[in-house]
C-alpha cells in the first residue's frame, strides 16, 4: 500500500495541536504514515520515540517565523502571492532551506493535510487524494481573533490577513478531495467561501478511555479552567474572573477556583490577590484536575471551531457550566449536558447551582460522560469515519484492526 503523508504543524501534544496527534494515531490503524512535522522546537527523543509508534518515518521542518526578517519575507510571499500568512510561512519555511524542499507537498501525493497552511501546492494543480483537517473555519478564524484583540495594530494585521485568508481559501478549497469540518457550523462557513467544495464533519474528539471520570473523588465547592494566556483564553478569564466569580464567591464563600495550566507569570500577577483563585502550573497529566474539581466553566464570549478543553471535561464526566460560544459546535442541551447562560448573571447563578446542589452537577456531569462515549471517542466513533473518508479520497481500503472488529461486532 502506498504510504499516506501526514503533514501537521508543531505536534506539541496540547490544547487543538492534540487534534493532530490523534489524526496520527487513528490513521496508522489503517494505512502506512509518513509524518511531516514544522516545530519552532525541535522534539524530544521522548516525544520522537511516541510517534514513531505510529509513523513509518518523520520529516520535521524547522518553521521560520520567528524573526522580523522572516515575517517581512512570509508577509511579501503572502501578498505577493495571494496566500494566507501561515500558507506563506510554510512555503517560506521551505524555500529557507533547499536540503527541505524535495519534502514539499505535491498535488500528485495521497495528503492529509492538518489545516490549510500546507495547501499552497494544490494553487498550481488539483489535489484529489488530498484532504484538508480544520480545526476552525479558515476565515471565521480570523474574524474571531480580529474582535478579541484589543490593540489596534493587531486587529488591523488580522484583518488584512482574513482578507487574504478569504481569497487563498476561495481558490484553493474546491481543489481537495475532500475537507473536515469539525462541527457543522464550520461546514456551513466552509462552503459560504466555496459552495462546490466537499466537506463533511469531524468532530472534534479525544480518547475517551483515556479521558476517563473517578467517580468516587469528592470534587467538593471547586471551579476549573484551564487553558494558557492566549489572548483568547484571556479575555474569557476576564470576563468570569470580574463579572461572574464575584457573584459566587458571595454565595459561595469557600469555592475554590482552579486555574489549570501553562498560564504565564503576568497572568498570575494579574490574579494574584483575589481569594480562593489557585494555579496548577503547567501539570504532566491533566486529568487529576479535572477529577478534584465539580465544575467546568467555558466563559468565552465569542470563538471559532470547538474547544478541545470542553470535550475533555465532558469526557471526564465535570459539570460544564457556559456561554453558548463556548459550547460552539457541540449540540449539547441546556439542563441534560450543560448549565447554559446568555450573560454573566446567568453563568453565576448556574455555577452557584451546581456548587450547591452536588446532585444536579453529578447527573449533568455523566450525562456528559456518556455524549462524550457516544460522539466524541476517536477509537469507536471518529476513527472509523475519518480512515473511511481517508482511503476513498486515496482509492485505498484501510487495513481493519482488531478494535474496528470487535466495534462491528457489537453493532451487528
Amino acid at each position: 500500500m502506498k504510504p499516506l503523508k501526514l503533514f501537521v504543524l508543531e505536534m506539541n501534544f496540547a490544547g487543538g495541536a492534540r487534534r493532530g496527534y490523534y489524526l496520527l494515531k487513528e490513521l496508522a490503524r489503517g494505512f502506512p504514515i509518513e509524518l511531516y512535522l514544522m516545530q519552532r522546537v525541535p522534539l524530544t527523543g521522548e516525544q520522537k520515540a511516541e510517534l514513531q509508534t505510529y509513523a513509518r518515518t518523520i520529516h520535521q521542518i524547522p518553521r521560520r517565523d520567528t524573526t522580523l526578517r522572516d515575517q517581512l519575507a512570509i508577509a511579501r510571499r503572502a501578498l505577493t502571492r495571494g496566500l494566507s500568512y501561515h500558507a506563506a510561512m510554510a512555503e517560506h519555511s521551505f524555500a529557507a532551506n533547499p536540503q527541505l524542499r524535495a519534502l514539499r507537498p505535491k498535488p500528485g501525493d495521497w495528503v492529509v493535510a492538518a489545516l490549510s497552511l500546507w495547501t499552497a501546492p494544490i494553487l498550481d494543480a488539483p489535489g484529489p487524494h488530498w484532504v484538508l483537517d480544520q480545526w476552525d473555519a479558515d476565515v471565521h478564524y480570523w474574524d474571531v481573533h480580529a474582535q478579541q484583540f484589543s490593540n489596534p495594530l493587531l486587529r488591523l494585521v488580522a484583518r488584512v490577513n482574513r482578507n487574504q485568508t478569504y481569497r487563498f481559501c476561495r481558490r484553493v478549497y474546491p481543489r481537495f478531495g475532500r475537507i473536515l469540518s469539525v462541527c457543522e457550523e464550520d461546514r456551513q462557513l466552509t462552503l459560504q467561501v466555496s459552495p462546490t467544495a466537499k466537506v463533511d464533519v469531524l468532530m472534534n474528539g479525544l480518547d475517551c478511555a483515556y479521558f476517563s471520570p473517578d467517580w468516587s473523588v469528592d470534587p467538593g465547592r471547586t471551579i476549573l479552567f484551564t487553558g494558557t494566556s492566549d489572548v483568547r483564553n484571556l479575555k474569557a478569564l476576564r470576563f468570569f474572573m470580574h463579572q461572574v466569580y464575584p457573584r459566587v464567591r458571595s454565595a459561595v464563600p469557600d469555592v475554590r477556583f482552579i486555574l489549570g495550566g501553562a498560564f504565564s507569570d503576568e497572568t498570575r500577577q494579574e490574579f494574584a490577590n483575589i481569594p480562593g483563585v489557585e494555579f496548577t502550573g503547567r501539570v504532566p497529566d491533566i486529568r487529576p484536575v479535572y477529577r478534584q474539581s465539580a465544575i467546568f466553566v467555558s466563559p468565552y464570549e465569542d470563538a471559532s471551531g470547538t474547544k478541545m478543553k470542553v470535550s475533555e471535561a465532558l469526557a471526564m464526566g465535570r459539570c460544564l457550566v457556559s456561554l453558548p460560544a463556548g459550547i460552539r459546535g457541540l449540540p449539547l442541551r441546556h439542563e441534560e449536558h450543560v448549565l447554559l447562560a446568555q450573560n454573566a448573571e446567568e453563568m453565576a447563578h448556574q455555577t452557584i447551582r451546581a456548587l450547591e446542589d452536588p446532585a444536579l452537577a453529578r447527573r449533568i456531569g455523566a450525562n456528559g460522560r456518556v455524549f462524550a462515549e457516544q460522539n466524541l471517542d476517536w477509537e469507536r466513533v471518529l476513527g472509523p469515519r475519518l480512515r473511511e473518508i481517508v482511503g476513498a479520497v486515496g482509492e485505498v481500503s484501510p487495513r481493519v484492526t482488531g478494535s474496528e472488529a470487535r466495534l462491528v461486532y457489537q453493532a451487528s
